[in-house]
């Protein structure tokens, strides 16, 4: 995908007939209420061999089924057969003017999968697709084998805070929201670090369909499943989820769907994902959740809000997210003996057994040493290797660990990318940590023997405990440091490297 200016931009129609998605779309004739429509739908066999399962990805409000792009690439590439649909009232499907309901969307996607003669999925849903998940899950029990909510709408019912709204109200706010650059402003406010290559493209697609003469059936659709996601919530039916749920929420995500119409006092608890997401695992009967720091899935609270509480589906598809999909479903919650699979095309994969893997991908581990929050942060996020401090209990303050991104034993098995990324790193980071330390020097350590994983360790040599060399490193018992400590430091190291 590619973007342009606003003065170049060709208008789009409101089915996206003249957008090409990643891959080839068909579609399904259908009869919702009373009307003849056609739902569009990417259906993606594996690009490797076939394991035999079956996910379907369900999509936000804002964006069709093709910002799925990652995300479907990385699970092909696994062995699943992906499919996509577009709703009903997005993407390249009709907006017809007609009651939305969740039911409708779930019976929709029940008969695609009847037409494709598909049985048991497993199902991630993201933002409003999150609410369609939960539906489809409660009316298909012995068909979802694993249900993934990420950032999911719905956690809370928006009714208990914002006031009813009539469909005008929100036509009126929806057809008038034309300027591109407001536009752009909001879809840049998605990332938490925006990269004009993700979210241009993505803004270009909403910029040329308001140039269309369509433009105000779009707008009509998009009031009505506003309407939906308030008027139909999925909260209270929780307890009633059968097979496992893994929850994803994103720590700096606070969006309230229509939350301009709420009362100030009302917005801080109808937004807060992280507090709303623990009551829901607390409700699900077989949940695991996943709080991922420093993302969000929703536009940032001051990005520019041209409709109130517009809540466009933002296309985090981060490898990551896919890579810790995929390890959910093969790792069955409920099975007992387990195998490790690779997850992600080779060489650059990660396997579900290793610690530092699951961490990376957000996933719990068991271990108190890495199921806490990194102190300051990453240091270092390069496209091979990331750096971040020591865990508390086993480091000083401003020891570092550099570790790979995928899953790599030491340099023998690494690439020549990786192999030069990694000098240029080291180069700049042991300085960063002896400016920051006050150290003369930094030893290096690098074992691998309880996660073999390559991950190196960056120990700056101060004058505290005995001994020196492998006498220091070893000394019982271990050099400690407090999570403010370790903070303050991580953040003094990065500042050095960033200079360097």
């Amino acid at each position: 995908m590619t973007s342009t200016t606003p003065e170049s931009l060709p208008a789009l129609g409101i089915c996206l007939e003249e957008y090409e998605y990643p891959y080839p779309v068909r579609f399904l004739p259908l009869t919702n209420d009373l009307q003849q429509v056609s739902m569009a739908y990417m259906d993606v066999p594996p690009g490797t061999e076939p394991n035999g399962k079956t996910v379907v990805l369900m999509h936000g409000k804002a964006f069709g089924g093709y910002y799925f792009r990652n995300v479907i690439e990385a699970l092909a590439g696994t062995g699943y057969r992906v499919v996509v649909p577009d709703q009903i009232g997005w993407g390249k499907s009709p907006k017809p003017d007609l009651h939305y309901s969740f039911q409708l969307l779930a019976a929709n996607t029940a008969a695609l999968l009847d037409h494709l003669g598909v049985g048991e999925v497993a199902v991630l849903g993201h933002s409003t697709g999150g609410m369609t998940a939960v539906r489809f899950t409660l009316m298909n029990p012995d068909r979802v084998t694993h249900l993934v909510l990420e950032d999911p709408l719905g956690l809370v019912d928006y009714r208990t805070g914002i006031p009813p709204q009539s469909e005008e109200t929100l036509y009126d706010h929806e057809v008038h929201w034309t300027d591109p650059a407001t536009i752009r402003g909001y879809v840049k406010g998605y990332f938490v670090h925006p990269d004009p290559k993700v979210w241009e493209p993505l803004a270009d697609v909403l910029v040329r369909v308001t140039l269309s003469a369509d433009y105000p059936r779009w707008a009509r659709a998009a009031a009505l499943t506003f309407q939906m996601i308030y008027q139909q919530p999925v909260r209270y039916e929780y307890p009633h989820i059968a097979p496992p749920v893994l929850l994803i929420v994103g720590a700096e995500d606070h969006v309230v769907p229509l939350g301009q119409y709420a009362a100030p006092a009302e917005l801080a608890g109808l937004g807060d994902f992280i507090g709303l997401s623990e009551a829901a695992v607390s409700d699900i009967p077989r949940a695991t959740r996943v709080s991922d720091t420093g993302v969000r899935a929703h536009p940032a609270p001051g990005a520019p809000q041209p409709v109130p509480g517009r809540v466009p589906a933002v296309p985090r598809q981060l490898t990551r997210l896919s890579r810790a999909f995929s390890m959910e479903v093969q790792m069955s919650v409920s099975s007992g003996e387990t195998q490790p699979v690779e997850v992600g095309p080779p060489p650059y994969y990660h396997r579900s057994d290793c610690n530092i893997c699951r961490k990376q991908d957000g996933l719990k581990t068991g271990s108190v040493l890495l199921d806490v929050p990194v102190p300051g942060g990453y240091i270092v996020e390069s496209e091979h290797f990331l750096a971040e401090h020591a865990p508390l209990q086993e480091s000083s303050a401003g020891t570092v660990i550099l570790e790979a991104r995928r899953h790599v034993l030491d340099f023998g098995e690494m690439t020549p990318a990786e192999l030069a990324e990694f000098g240029s790193i080291a180069h700049r980071l042991v300085p960063a940590v002896k400016a920051a330390t006050g150290v003369q020097r930094v030893y290096l350590l690098a074992v691998m023997e309880r996660a073999p994983h390559f991950h190196l360790w960056f120990v700056p040599k101060k004058d505290e405990g005995e001994g020196r060399g492998a006498d220091y490193l070893a000394q019982r018992p271990p050099l400690t440091s407090s999570y403010s400590e370790a903070e303050a430091m991580s953040i003094k190291i990065r500042e050095q490297f960033e200079q360097s």
